[in-house]
């Protein structure tokens, strides 16, 4: 990985750029999110802060690399019912396109491990992947992340329909 990248908790002052990259990724990759653009694009500004706001906390963090400027994000979400407060979802993971092949994915990645094995009670991870996503897979699978299932169809996007590939870490 180039040594100018850091990851850092993203928090309101990094709207801006956080709602410009989550966009790309968004049009870029649809298939990828469970979110679709437009949802995403009718997402108040104040929703984004907010969502934002709540970044670092034990319930929720959005990590992003930067060199200085934005290079990717990733995202983990506690569950919040008592009985499943012990698992976590892995959302967002999105580099663009130029940057990838740093090793931004996979740094994103492990800081998003690494902050979640320091979370009390928390057990779990897990992280829906679109099936064609074979590098996303790869990734995952390299930190050590396990498949569950696999649902057919399980994500519309604007050309069609693509299997989800479901994968799990255990803490």
């Amino acid at each position: 990985m180039h040594d100018a990248i850091r990851i850092r908790v993203l928090g309101p002052a990094d709207l801006d750029q956080f709602r410009a990259m989550r966009s790309a990724g968004l049009t870029s990759d649809p298939e990828a999110f469970a979110t679709g653009e437009t949802a995403w694009q009718e997402a108040s500004e104040e929703a984004v802060r907010q969502l934002l706001a709540r970044s670092g906390t034990a319930d929720a963090v959005i990590l992003g690399a930067s060199d200085p400027n934005l290079t990717g994000v990733v995202g983990v979400r506690r569950e919040g019912k008592a009985n499943t407060r012990h698992k976590a979802a892995v959302w967002g993971l999105y580099v663009p396109v130029e940057q990838r092949g740093r090793g931004i994915g996979r740094a994103l990645v492990q800081s998003a491990v690494s902050h979640a094995r320091a979370l009390p009670d928390l057990r779990m991870l897990r992280i829906s992947v679109a099936a064609s996503s074979e590098i996303a897979l790869r990734l995952f699978e390299a930190e050590g992340f396990q498949v569950y299932g696999r649902e057919p169809d399980g994500r519309r996007t604007p050309e069609g329909y693509c299997d989800v590939v479901y994968l799990y870490l255990s803490l």
